[in-house]
């Protein structure tokens, strides 16, 4: 290809396939970098393909969509015709299932809800894609979704490589009525083929064999085989998403979503009423949207990944992830502990001073005794959740190593708290006040992320009851 055409420098050569050869270039009139996708001759010979071409063409370019890749302009030139096309940084969804394999739900979701967001507005607007895969969709700075060549009939049997060289093509995301020819294909092809993307951006493998070269065997199971469940390959999927790509993955078109909206609405809303029939995957409700899923508390501790996004995932590392106890709960559990201690001191003085013993002052202190060492291993007997800290949904953990107390510990943490408000003691009045003001001062602090004196010597925190463990990809886990 020449230099130049009409008011577009060639700079390079980005891709080339069976449609034709794509280019980057500048557009010298406007002063910007472009795409142009110079289409084979070959293609155009039937004057029929040309009509459906260019009419499709002017369809797309009625598409105006912060997620769709905007069409320029179409010409043709020597008998060639070039789409002129917005230019956007990044990588296709392909390059980066191959570069890092399977993305987590946190990172992939929000992508794909833009996806459901583009080709939704697409079909409103009377136009199916037909060949949405991870090729023809772009990610750009701060995975913003661009998707590529809307409106654009494809050849099937396109064949790309997946990052172990299994092939893969168009084939593998049509939909069964695309497989079997039926003239009836709409909008609910696209959204087939958007559910088993979102399979492979959560698995990182399509749900049907590639280790194939038999296109026959591979449509075979697109018409026939049920996909299995992500959860399969990466358990810690949300359940309302496996769902959501069982349902959209159906072989009979009328049981998909029917809508991209519909599809959107169950992965993000509040409530669902899923029957066992859904658990099972047999995917027959209709209208129901998903549980909301719990936020992620602001952690203390950023995880850390033993991902390499050179070579894929070597393994997946658990990371505790604690959320900072709130001062108001912390006041409002030690007010608990010091009430239920007043009340046990006046309840023990009142059984010794009516008992008969003469030795009133020994059985006091014997009480006593037993109420301090009650109170000394109550943490540690609750891992972590003692009286007032269980009611208001606090508990300890051991700071360094991330883990939630045992009795030693929570005795210990008592003992050297009573320690040193004992000692604070020589100083009358002012000594116990001084301290209090300085616990308090830790507590709020978050520097020393809301952890008292006692907390600092000993290495230990009070967290909240909803602190979550987190994987290396950042999916919350069970605590």
């Amino acid at each position: 290809m020449q230099a130049q055409i009409r008011e577009y420098r060639i700079l390079s050569k980005i891709g080339e396939g069976g449609m034709g050869v794509v280019y980057k270039a500048e557009d010298t009139n406007l002063n910007r970098l472009v795409v142009i996708k110079a289409i084979h001759t070959t293609l155009t010979s039937s004057s029929e393909i040309v009509d459906r071409f260019k009419n499709e063409a002017r369809l797309q370019a009625t598409l105006t969509h912060p997620n769709i890749i905007s069409l320029y302009n179409l010409f043709v030139e020597n008998g060639v015709y070039y789409m002129v096309m917005e230019y956007a940084e990044g990588e296709t969804l392909r390059q980066r299932i191959t570069r890092v394999g399977l993305l987590p739900p946190h990172k992939c979701i929000p992508m794909f809800i833009q996806m459901l967001d583009a080709v939704g507005y697409a079909h409103n607007k009377g136009i199916i894609h037909r060949d949405i895969k991870p090729s023809n969709i772009f990610i750009c700075a701060n995975d913003q979704i661009k998707i590529l060549d809307f409106g654009v009939a494809k050849l099937t049997g396109d064949k790309g490589l997946t990052k172990t060289g299994s092939k893969l093509g168009t084939i593998s995301y049509m939909s069964p009525e695309q497989v079997i020819a039926s003239k009836n294909v709409d909008k609910l092809a696209d959204i087939y083929s958007l559910g088993i993307t979102f399979f492979e951006m959560l698995t990182g493998q399509l749900p049907y064999s590639a280790d194939t070269d038999s296109d026959y065997l591979i449509m075979e199971q697109i018409v026939k085989a049920k996909i299995p469940s992500v959860k399969k390959y990466y358990p810690y999927v949300p359940d309302n998403v496996d769902l959501a790509i069982a349902k959209a993955t159906q072989k009979e078109k009328e049981n998909r979503f029917q809508s991209c909206y519909e599809f959107k609405q169950f992965i993000e809303d509040e409530e669902i009423d899923v029957s066992i029939a859904a658990q099972k995957r047999e995917i027959t409700f209709s209208g129901v949207v998903p549980p909301k899923q719990k936020p992620l508390p602001q952690p203390f501790a950023q995880h850390k990944s033993n991902f390499d996004f050179n070579n894929g995932m070597n393994e997946i590392s658990i990371e505790k992830v604690f959320a900072k106890a709130s001062f108001g709960k912390r006041v409002g559990a030690n007010f608990i502990d010091a009430f239920i201690f007043v009340i046990l001191i006046v309840l023990s003085y009142a059984i010794t001073n009516a008992s008969s013993d003469p030795d009133h002052n020994g059985g006091f202190i014997i009480l006593i005794i037993i109420i301090w060492i009650i109170f000394l291993i109550k943490d540690g007997l609750r891992q972590g959740r003692g009286l007032g800290k269980g009611m208001v949904g606090l508990r300890i953990i051991n700071f360094n190593k991330k883990e939630i107390i045992g009795i030693g510990k929570g005795f210990a943490r008592n003992l050297v708290n009573g320690i040193i408000y004992g000692i604070s003691y020589i100083v009358p009045y002012a000594g116990p006040i001084i301290l209090l003001i300085i616990d308090i001062s830790l507590s709020i602090s978050e520097k020393y992320k809301g952890r008292r004196m006692v907390d600092l010597i000993l290495g230990t925190m009070v967290v909240g009851d909803e602190s979550i463990n987190i994987d290396a990809y950042g999916n919350v886990l069970p605590l």
